[in-house]
């Protein structure tokens, strides 16, 4: 009888223990909506929801878009650390709120010039780099773009100096307005067939030319695609330090 009770209480006691687990996950996955943010552990990098994903589709998860080392609050936690530069491997997925979240976009100005990043690794998710993302990186000299990525926007690679090759991979559509332009190092590029749209000035002041990407000059205008950006976006600003002459 006493072994009974015993076994009673501790059914009880793993039922209401299970009822307050799943009651915790509804209440958790209930927060995670469109516009909020979440932050991988691993590499520290922040992300914004884009899209929760769909419980009536099997296997469904949402998707995020990389902010890079911005909090919610907006301040830049890293960006103008100097010093060693480092790989920076965008994750796959990040997880928040019980959920799985693909990433699926780099936001504009998510990396704008940040110098510590040497070489950077996009995931095969990734289908959007956004405007300015990676502006003014100047010690960038690589990054491994997928053949995920279908549009590359506005100044998305503009003034990284450093930057030598750059393979663009087949599912590639749209290059942006002054995409990479004054990456005056970038001396090494593929173009897919899949481009169907190359955006003025998009190669502005690299050391590219038609004689080695005859395809451009068939398929594009090259006034156009190696024109000098009008109006001219100011350089990035770096502090200076001031220096007093007695």
């Amino acid at each position: 009888m006493e072994k009974s009770v015993i076994k009673v209480r501790f059914v009880s006691f793993c039922l209401i223990l299970l009822a307050f687990v799943l009651l915790g996950n509804k209440q958790v996955n209930a927060a995670s909506g469109v516009g909020d943010t979440v932050q991988d552990p691993n590499s520290g990098l922040w992300g914004v929801i884009t899209k929760v994903a769909d419980p009536q589709v099997f296997g469904d998860i949402g998707e995020v878009a990389i902010k890079g080392f911005t909090d919610p609050q907006g301040i830049s936690l890293r960006c103008q650390q100097h010093g060693a530069t480092i790989t920076l491997n965008i994750p796959d997925q990040m997880f928040a709120f019980g959920n799985a979240y693909r990433v699926t976009r780099i936001a504009s100005e998510a990396f704008r010039q940040c110098m510590f990043i040497g070489r950077v690794n996009i995931p095969n998710n990734v289908t959007n780099i956004g405007d300015a993302t990676f502006l003014g990186c100047m010690n960038l000299t690589g990054i491994n773009i997928p053949g995920s990525v279908t549009k590359i926007e506005d100044c998305a690679f503009r003034y990284c100096s450093s930057l030598t090759t750059v393979f663009l991979l087949e599912g590639l559509h749209e290059v942006g307005f002054a995409a990479f332009a004054d990456c005056s190092s970038l001396a090494i590029m593929t173009f897919p067939d899949s481009i169907n749209q190359i955006r003025r000035s998009a190669l502005y002041g690299t050391r590219l030319n038609l004689e080695e990407i005859p395809q451009l000059s068939e398929r594009f205008n090259p006034n156009l695609i190696f024109q000098n950006p009008v109006p001219q976006p100011a350089a990035p600003q770096f502090a200076v330090p001031f220096l007093r002459f007695s």
